[in-house]
């Protein structure tokens, strides 16, 4: 009888291990995903927000939300609207800033960056280049961000079981 409860009891503690064991992103990999974008002179703002955080990586809160949200506003500018690639590389830097954010945070908040990182790194997945004047017929290419996107998807999915939030659907 001894014998049949270990395996039991080894598969009740696996399942209730806590989901954020197996993220997959380093705070440091994903301070530098939040930083290491460059961005141009219409996004000012947000190249200023990016070298701050490259000079004095941290992941406070409050900072990290702040630098989401300027680079949020230049993907959202008419520079953002205008151009794939950056409208993408600073959803990436958002949601990147989004996820560390909610790792450093109590649990209300922390579900709500943890699922904001995931819808904006979900978008970038999703991506697919749309035809026009300056592009090719049938230029589906992918963001360059997708993999690391689906990284934070992944980690973002997994904070979410961890804390009782909601999985994908």
């Amino acid at each position: 009888m001894m014998q049949l409860l270990s395996p039991l009891v080894l598969v009740a503690v696996l399942a209730t291990a806590p989901a954020h064991a197996n993220q997959s992103i380093s705070d440091g990999e994903l301070a530098r995903f939040t930083y290491a974008q460059q961005f141009p002179l219409g996004c000012q703002e947000a190249a200023y927000t990016s070298n701050r955080l490259r000079a004095k990586p941290t992941t406070d809160p409050a900072t990290l939300h702040e630098a989401a949200n300027t680079f949020l506003a230049c993907a959202a500018s008419p520079y953002g609207e205008g151009s794939s690639a950056l409208f993408n590389r600073a959803t990436f830097a958002a949601a990147a800033a989004f996820l560390l954010a909610s790792r450093n945070e109590a649990a209300p908040q922390a579900a709500r960056d943890a699922s904001l990182a995931r819808q904006l790194a979900a978008s970038i997945v999703d991506y697919r280049r749309p035809n026009s004047v300056r592009t090719p017929a049938l230029n589906n290419d992918p963001s360059p961000y997708r993999t690391d996107a689906g990284r934070i998807v992944r980690d973002a999915t997994s904070l979410l079981a961890s804390a009782g939030g909601s999985t994908p659907a």
